[in-house]
């Protein structure tokens, strides 16, 4: 079984939105206590925090990374909550070693 995107669509749009709210802050704090940064400095942060944020989000990059450095321990016994459409929350596990359950 292969791995692939848990994200729910409707929530893929999380990574654009936590990039804009942290690009604000960071100028805001940046201008508040006088410091010049570039604006190219600046979107290169954005672009690699954004980046970044992307990929753990889809797991399957730190899946991939975890396998590799046998570090799966934790991932072995992690667990996800799922709400069905009911509203009923169950738990079950969420990763095993031949990919998602």
């Amino acid at each position: 079984m292969t791995r692939q995107c848990t994200t729910p669509p409707e929530t893929q749009g999380n990574v654009a939105s936590y990039t804009a709210v942290q690009l604000g802050a960071t100028l805001a704090i940046t201008l508040a206590f006088g410091y010049r940064v570039t604006p190219t400095a600046l979107l290169a942060g954005a672009a690699i925090n954004a980046s970044t944020h992307a990929a753990i989000d889809r797991g399957a990059l730190l899946l991939w990374f975890a396998k590799k450095t046998s570090k799966t321990g934790y991932i072995e016994h992690c667990k996800a909550a799922r709400v069905d459409d009911d509203g009923k929350a169950t738990s079950a596990r969420r990763f095993s070693r031949g990919g998602s359950v």
